[in-house]
């Protein structure tokens, strides 16, 4: 059995830029006819969820190449809306809405997880750059050591040889000041 016909499908033979649809409550609003797949799809999805009266093919200078009037539409105004139609709009209208709310938590995990992603790689390069701080106070700590073992050697008569090859590994490490010399 086929499907029964949209009433945009007159419209759609018409290649149309945009659609200007009239709703009950007698606003107008715009749908855009992007030139992607399953438009159509996408259009007649819009145009489920509206209560509309009127459907106006628009070219691009906003022409009316021609129009479709919903004869099933009452007034907006009219108490003459079962129960039904009411649940109808209802359920298009939250069709609607829930499928704004999934496109926007997708939006939001994308988000999320490019924060994440900034976050990690700022912790890994803080890390690093603590990393850096302590192998830098653990060498001058060594520095430090071997000065000390240093002077205590020379005090004590140390060998004069031992302690010029420390001295001179001290000052290319740079942890000799200019003035402060081993003496043997």
């Amino acid at each position: 059995m086929p499907a029964e016909p949209h009433a945009v499908d007159q419209l759609r033979k018409l290649d149309p830029q945009s659609l200007r649809v009239s709703l009950l409550d007698g606003s107008t609003v715009p749908v855009a006819c992007p030139k992607i797949r399953n438009r159509w799809q996408r259009v007649i999805k819009v145009l489920d969820s509206l209560a509309w009266t009127r459907i106006d093919a628009l070219d691009k200078a906003g022409a009316v190449l021609g129009s479709v009037e919903d004869e099933d539409a009452t007034s907006f105004e009219s108490d003459d809306q079962g129960d039904d139609d009411q649940g109808d709009r209802d359920l298009r209208i939250a069709r609607v809405l829930l499928e704004v709310m999934r496109s926007t938590q997708a939006e939001t995990r994308k988000m999320f997880e490019t924060q994440m992603r900034g976050q990690a790689e700022l912790v890994e390069a803080l890390i690093g750059g603590v990393k850096s701080i302590s192998q830098s106070y653990e060498t001058s700590m060594s520095i430090e050591r071997a000065a000390r073992v240093a002077e205590a050697g020379s005090a004590a008569g140390g060998n004069p040889e031992v302690l010029a090859m420390l001295q001179l590994a001290l000052s290319q490490m740079g942890g000799m000041s200019a003035g402060k010399v081993l003496k043997p």
